[in-house]
C-alpha cells in the first residue's frame, strides 16, 4: 500500500462510488481496481481533487512529503502552484506546511 492509498483508505481499499470492499485488481494502468458490486473502475485519484490531473502519482507523493516547492519536485512553477491548490483542498494544513518548508512565512 503506497502513501496515498494508506491516507485515503487506512482500513483497506473501498470503492469511492458505493463504499464496497469487494474489489478486484485489474491490469489497467490508470484504473487498477474494479468494484465487484457496482462494476466501476477506479484508482487512488478517483473522487479526489487529484482526479483530473495529468501529474503522475509519484509526483503527488513527493508533494505530500516535500511540500509543493516546484524546484524540489522538478516541475514548472505553474504546476507547483496547481499542486499546492489541490493539496490545500485535501488538507488545509498543506498550504501552511509548504510555506514553512520554503522558509518564507510571515
Amino acid at each position: 500500500m503506497n502513501l496515498l492509498e494508506s491516507f485515503l483508505w487506512p482500513d483497506g481499499i473501498r470503492c469511492p462510488k458505493c463504499g464496497s470492499r469487494n474489489i478486484w485488481d485489474v491490469t489497467h494502468r490508470s484504473m487498477p481496481w474494479r468494484c465487484g458490486s457496482c462494476r466501476s473502475y477506479f484508482s487512488v485519484k478517483t473522487g479526489t481533487p487529484l482526479e483530473n490531473s495529468n501529474i503522475p502519482l509519484y509526483k503527488w507523493e513527493q508533494a505530500f512529503r516535500l511540500g509543493c516547492d516546484h524546484e524540489k519536485l522538478g516541475v514548472s512553477r505553474r504546476t507547483g502552484w496547481f499542486m499546492q491548490q489541490r493539496l490545500a483542498e485535501i488538507n488545509p494544513l498543506a498550504t501552511v506546511r509548504s510555506i514553512i518548508i520554503r522558509g518564507n512565512h510571515p
